[in-house]
Protein backbone atom coordinates (compact mmCIF):
# COMPACT_ATOMS: atom_id res chain seq x y z
CA UNK A 1 0.00 0.00 0.00
CA UNK A 2 2.58 2.77 0.33
CA UNK A 3 2.43 5.72 1.42
CA UNK A 4 -1.21 5.65 0.59
CA UNK A 5 -2.39 6.30 4.07
CA UNK A 6 -0.55 9.67 3.66
CA UNK A 7 -2.54 10.69 0.87
CA UNK A 8 -5.29 9.78 2.87
CA UNK A 9 -4.83 11.84 5.43
CA UNK A 10 -3.64 14.93 3.02
CA UNK A 11 -7.35 14.52 1.64
CA UNK A 12 -8.71 14.53 5.12
CA UNK A 13 -7.40 17.77 6.18
CA UNK A 14 -7.60 19.85 3.28
CA UNK A 15 -11.15 18.48 2.63
CA UNK A 16 -12.79 20.64 5.61
CA UNK A 17 -10.70 23.73 4.90
CA UNK A 18 -11.87 23.45 1.23
CA UNK A 19 -15.17 22.92 2.20
CA UNK A 20 -15.10 26.12 4.29
CA UNK A 21 -14.00 28.44 1.37
CA UNK A 22 -16.86 26.85 -0.73
CA UNK A 23 -19.86 27.26 2.10
CA UNK A 24 -19.17 30.69 3.76
CA UNK A 25 -20.34 31.68 0.03
CA UNK A 26 -23.50 29.88 0.38
CA UNK A 27 -26.35 32.10 2.54
CA UNK A 28 -29.38 29.47 2.32
CA UNK A 29 -28.76 27.38 5.62
CA UNK A 30 -30.06 23.99 4.55
CA UNK A 31 -28.24 24.44 1.25
CA UNK A 32 -24.97 25.15 3.31
CA UNK A 33 -25.42 22.43 6.04
CA UNK A 34 -25.82 19.63 3.10
CA UNK A 35 -22.69 20.92 1.43
CA UNK A 36 -20.73 20.62 4.57
CA UNK A 37 -21.78 17.56 5.71
CA UNK A 38 -20.54 16.26 2.13
CA UNK A 39 -17.02 17.44 2.79
CA UNK A 40 -16.84 16.79 6.54
CA UNK A 41 -18.01 13.00 5.23
CA UNK A 42 -15.25 13.36 3.21
CA UNK A 43 -12.76 13.83 5.75
CA UNK A 44 -13.95 10.67 8.06
CA UNK A 45 -13.97 8.31 5.13
CA UNK A 46 -10.58 9.25 4.31
CA UNK A 47 -9.27 9.01 8.20
CA UNK A 48 -10.61 5.88 8.27
CA UNK A 49 -8.92 4.76 4.91
CA UNK A 50 -5.81 6.16 6.40
CA UNK A 51 -6.42 3.80 9.68
CA UNK A 52 -7.13 1.15 7.55
CA UNK A 53 -4.19 1.11 5.48
CA UNK A 54 -1.71 2.09 8.43
CA UNK A 55 -3.04 -1.03 10.12
CA UNK A 56 -2.11 -3.15 7.37
CA UNK A 57 1.01 -1.93 7.20
CA UNK A 58 1.83 -3.10 10.79
CA UNK A 59 4.31 0.15 11.61
CA UNK A 60 4.80 2.09 14.81
CA UNK A 61 4.87 4.60 12.35
CA UNK A 62 4.40 6.08 9.28
CA UNK A 63 5.60 9.70 8.26
CA UNK A 64 5.42 11.50 5.24
CA UNK A 65 9.19 14.07 4.48
CA UNK A 66 8.59 15.12 1.55
CA UNK A 67 5.18 15.74 0.15
CA UNK A 68 3.77 19.17 -0.27
CA UNK A 69 0.76 18.65 1.26
CA UNK A 70 2.99 17.15 4.34
CA UNK A 71 4.61 20.52 5.33
CA UNK A 72 1.15 22.68 5.55
CA UNK A 73 0.80 21.66 8.75
CA UNK A 74 2.71 22.62 11.94
CA UNK A 75 5.47 23.07 10.36
CA UNK A 76 6.41 18.84 10.27
CA UNK A 77 5.48 16.13 8.02
CA UNK A 78 2.18 14.37 8.35
CA UNK A 79 2.54 11.31 10.78
CA UNK A 80 -0.03 8.57 11.71
CA UNK A 81 1.45 6.32 15.00
CA UNK A 82 -0.61 4.09 16.96
CA UNK A 83 -1.86 6.94 19.23
CA UNK A 84 -2.91 8.90 16.75
CA UNK A 85 -4.13 6.72 13.94
CA UNK A 86 -7.94 6.15 15.87
CA UNK A 87 -8.13 9.39 16.63
CA UNK A 88 -8.30 11.12 13.60
CA UNK A 89 -11.92 9.36 12.12
CA UNK A 90 -12.88 9.78 15.90
CA UNK A 91 -12.29 13.53 15.50
CA UNK A 92 -14.22 13.64 12.28
CA UNK A 93 -17.05 11.60 13.28
CA UNK A 94 -17.90 14.09 16.35
CA UNK A 95 -17.62 17.01 13.44
CA UNK A 96 -20.11 15.19 10.93
CA UNK A 97 -22.32 14.22 13.61
CA UNK A 98 -22.43 17.63 15.06
CA UNK A 99 -23.63 19.02 11.98
CA UNK A 100 -26.02 16.43 10.86
CA UNK A 101 -27.64 17.02 14.09
CA UNK A 102 -27.61 20.68 13.93
CA UNK A 103 -30.96 22.62 13.76
CA UNK A 104 -32.03 25.59 11.60
CA UNK A 105 -33.62 27.50 14.92
CA UNK A 106 -29.24 27.76 15.50
CA UNK A 107 -28.73 29.17 12.00
CA UNK A 108 -28.22 32.41 13.20
CA UNK A 109 -25.70 31.13 15.94
CA UNK A 110 -23.55 28.36 14.36
CA UNK A 111 -21.25 29.33 11.26
CA UNK A 112 -20.27 25.66 8.87
CA UNK A 113 -17.69 27.32 7.66
CA UNK A 114 -15.79 27.85 10.59
CA UNK A 115 -16.50 24.36 11.89
CA UNK A 116 -14.83 23.15 9.22
CA UNK A 117 -12.06 25.24 9.66
CA UNK A 118 -11.52 23.95 13.22
CA UNK A 119 -11.93 20.37 11.83
CA UNK A 120 -9.13 20.93 9.50
CA UNK A 121 -7.46 22.31 12.56
CA UNK A 122 -7.99 19.26 14.64
CA UNK A 123 -7.23 16.66 12.05
CA UNK A 124 -3.83 18.86 11.44
CA UNK A 125 -2.82 18.35 14.69
CA UNK A 126 -3.59 14.87 15.22
CA UNK A 127 -1.43 14.58 11.96
CA UNK A 128 1.46 15.80 13.83
CA UNK A 129 4.49 14.92 16.20
CA UNK A 130 6.53 18.44 15.63
CA UNK A 131 6.34 20.04 19.23
CA UNK A 132 6.35 23.48 18.29
CA UNK A 133 3.65 22.32 15.35
CA UNK A 134 0.66 21.06 18.25
CA UNK A 135 1.30 23.95 20.06
CA UNK A 136 0.42 26.50 17.08
CA UNK A 137 -1.96 23.99 15.99
CA UNK A 138 -3.76 24.01 19.91
CA UNK A 139 -3.65 27.83 19.78
CA UNK A 140 -5.63 28.32 16.59
CA UNK A 141 -8.13 25.79 17.90
CA UNK A 142 -9.22 28.84 20.14
CA UNK A 143 -9.71 30.98 17.13
CA UNK A 144 -13.20 29.34 16.14
CA UNK A 145 -14.76 29.73 19.28
CA UNK A 146 -13.76 33.26 20.28
CA UNK A 147 -15.03 34.16 16.44
CA UNK A 148 -18.66 32.97 17.14
CA UNK A 149 -18.69 34.45 20.72
CA UNK A 150 -17.19 38.17 19.07
CA UNK A 151 -19.91 37.87 15.66
CA UNK A 152 -22.59 37.07 18.70
CA UNK A 153 -21.48 39.82 20.46
CA UNK A 154 -21.30 37.60 23.82
CA UNK A 155 -19.09 37.59 26.21
CA UNK A 156 -15.14 36.51 25.49
CA UNK A 157 -13.05 37.62 28.31
CA UNK A 158 -13.10 34.53 30.49
CA UNK A 159 -12.40 31.88 27.75
CA UNK A 160 -9.72 34.30 26.15
CA UNK A 161 -8.25 35.36 29.12
CA UNK A 162 -7.69 31.47 29.96
CA UNK A 163 -6.36 30.75 26.51
CA UNK A 164 -4.56 33.22 26.22
CA UNK A 165 -2.47 32.16 30.01
CA UNK A 166 -2.62 28.43 28.09
CA UNK A 167 -0.98 29.21 25.00
CA UNK A 168 1.53 31.53 26.87
CA UNK A 169 2.29 28.99 29.54
CA UNK A 170 2.84 26.38 27.43
CA UNK A 171 5.00 28.11 25.18
CA UNK A 172 7.24 29.23 27.67
CA UNK A 173 7.39 25.69 29.21
CA UNK A 174 8.79 24.62 25.79
CA UNK A 175 11.20 26.67 25.44
CA UNK A 176 12.24 26.02 28.66
CA UNK A 177 12.95 22.62 27.72
CA UNK A 178 14.23 22.84 24.76
CA UNK A 179 16.62 24.93 26.35
CA UNK A 180 17.14 22.87 28.52
CA UNK A 181 18.19 19.77 26.11
CA UNK A 182 19.76 17.00 26.25
CA UNK A 183 19.63 17.34 29.64
CA UNK A 184 16.75 17.13 32.29
CA UNK A 185 14.24 20.01 31.80
CA UNK A 186 14.12 22.91 34.74
CA UNK A 187 11.00 22.05 37.27
CA UNK A 188 10.03 25.99 36.27
CA UNK A 189 9.43 24.69 32.71
CA UNK A 190 7.62 21.53 33.92
CA UNK A 191 5.32 23.67 36.35
CA UNK A 192 4.18 26.00 33.22
CA UNK A 193 3.73 22.85 30.97
CA UNK A 194 1.89 20.86 33.57
CA UNK A 195 0.00 23.78 34.54
CA UNK A 196 -1.21 24.91 30.54
CA UNK A 197 -2.14 20.90 30.26
CA UNK A 198 -4.47 21.31 32.92
CA UNK A 199 -6.00 24.76 31.76
CA UNK A 200 -6.68 23.38 28.28
CA UNK A 201 -8.01 19.99 29.46
CA UNK A 202 -10.14 22.02 32.05
CA UNK A 203 -9.27 20.15 35.12
CA UNK A 204 -10.67 21.79 38.99
CA UNK A 205 -10.08 24.85 39.42
CA UNK A 206 -8.94 25.47 36.06
CA UNK A 207 -12.25 24.41 34.85
CA UNK A 208 -14.06 27.99 34.85
CA UNK A 209 -13.64 28.89 30.91
CA UNK A 210 -15.88 25.45 30.10
CA UNK A 211 -19.04 26.82 32.32
CA UNK A 212 -18.62 30.00 30.70
CA UNK A 213 -18.35 28.42 26.97
CA UNK A 214 -21.26 26.61 27.05
CA UNK A 215 -23.17 29.27 28.74
CA UNK A 216 -22.53 31.95 25.82
CA UNK A 217 -21.61 29.98 22.65
CA UNK A 218 -23.63 27.46 20.98
CA UNK A 219 -23.99 23.92 22.06
CA UNK A 220 -22.37 22.55 19.04
CA UNK A 221 -19.32 25.18 18.60
CA UNK A 222 -19.10 24.04 22.56
CA UNK A 223 -19.14 20.51 21.12
CA UNK A 224 -16.47 20.12 19.06
CA UNK A 225 -14.36 22.03 21.09
CA UNK A 226 -13.97 19.91 24.17
CA UNK A 227 -15.41 16.24 22.43
CA UNK A 228 -12.36 15.43 20.60
CA UNK A 229 -9.74 15.71 22.74
CA UNK A 230 -6.86 17.99 21.89
CA UNK A 231 -6.12 18.59 25.07
CA UNK A 232 -4.86 15.25 26.36
CA UNK A 233 -3.56 14.72 23.00
CA UNK A 234 -1.15 17.44 23.50
CA UNK A 235 -0.71 16.30 26.96
CA UNK A 236 0.76 12.97 25.40
CA UNK A 237 3.18 15.09 22.80
CA UNK A 238 4.29 17.79 25.03
CA UNK A 239 4.25 16.70 28.70
CA UNK A 240 4.44 13.23 28.68
CA UNK A 241 7.73 12.17 27.12
CA UNK A 242 9.28 14.99 29.53
CA UNK A 243 7.70 14.99 32.80
CA UNK A 244 9.60 13.64 35.70
CA UNK A 245 7.29 10.75 37.97
CA UNK A 246 5.90 14.26 40.55
CA UNK A 247 4.35 15.73 37.74
CA UNK A 248 2.47 13.08 36.06
CA UNK A 249 1.76 12.00 39.78
CA UNK A 250 0.00 14.97 40.03
CA UNK A 251 -1.90 15.17 37.22
CA UNK A 252 -3.19 12.21 38.31
CA UNK A 253 -4.49 13.24 41.88
CA UNK A 254 -5.93 16.25 40.27
CA UNK A 255 -7.88 14.19 37.36
CA UNK A 256 -9.03 12.04 39.52
CA UNK A 257 -10.48 14.72 42.38
CA UNK A 258 -12.32 16.41 38.96
CA UNK A 259 -13.19 13.42 37.81
CA UNK A 260 -15.55 12.71 40.21
CA UNK A 261 -16.40 16.30 41.12
CA UNK A 262 -17.62 16.68 37.68
CA UNK A 263 -19.38 13.68 37.78
CA UNK A 264 -21.43 14.95 41.14
CA UNK A 265 -21.91 17.86 39.55
CA UNK A 266 -23.55 16.42 36.41
CA UNK A 267 -25.85 14.61 38.39
CA UNK A 268 -27.32 18.15 40.04
CA UNK A 269 -27.71 19.91 36.99
CA UNK A 270 -31.36 21.25 35.44
CA UNK A 271 -29.91 22.86 32.52
CA UNK A 272 -28.90 20.20 29.54
CA UNK A 273 -26.07 22.67 28.45
CA UNK A 274 -24.69 22.24 32.03
CA UNK A 275 -25.32 18.64 32.18
CA UNK A 276 -22.93 18.14 29.32
CA UNK A 277 -20.52 20.69 30.31
CA UNK A 278 -19.46 18.73 33.51
CA UNK A 279 -20.37 15.24 31.57
CA UNK A 280 -17.36 16.41 29.68
CA UNK A 281 -15.35 17.55 32.15
CA UNK A 282 -15.44 14.24 33.96
CA UNK A 283 -15.11 12.27 30.84
CA UNK A 284 -11.72 14.26 30.09
CA UNK A 285 -10.15 13.98 33.61
CA UNK A 286 -10.47 10.17 33.55
CA UNK A 287 -8.65 10.12 30.32
CA UNK A 288 -6.12 12.70 31.85
CA UNK A 289 -5.77 10.18 34.77
CA UNK A 290 -4.70 6.91 32.60
CA UNK A 291 -1.79 8.93 31.41
CA UNK A 292 -0.13 8.28 34.65
CA UNK A 293 0.28 4.83 34.08
CA UNK A 294 2.26 6.02 31.44
CA UNK A 295 2.45 2.20 29.48
CA UNK A 296 0.89 1.69 25.81
CA UNK A 297 -2.24 0.10 28.63
CA UNK A 298 -2.85 3.07 30.14
CA UNK A 299 -2.96 5.31 27.17
CA UNK A 300 -5.26 2.98 25.22
CA UNK A 301 -7.11 2.25 28.41
CA UNK A 302 -7.01 6.31 28.32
Amino acid sequence: MGQLHLLWLGIAILAPMAGAAFVARIHDWRRAQRRAIIFSGVALACTIGAWIDFAWLRDAQAEDHRSLVGNLFGGSPLSIDEFSAPLLPMGALVYLVTMLSAVRSKARRFSFAWTLISESILLSMFSCRSPWGVIALLALSNIPPLWELHARRKPLRVFAIHMAAFVAMLVAGWIGVEQALPGAPPTWAIILLTLAILLRCRIAPLHVWLTDLFDHASFSTSLVFVAPMAGPYGAVRLLLPVAPDWALRTVAVVSLFTAVYAAGMALVQRDARRFFCYLFLSNSALVLAGFEIATPLGLTAA
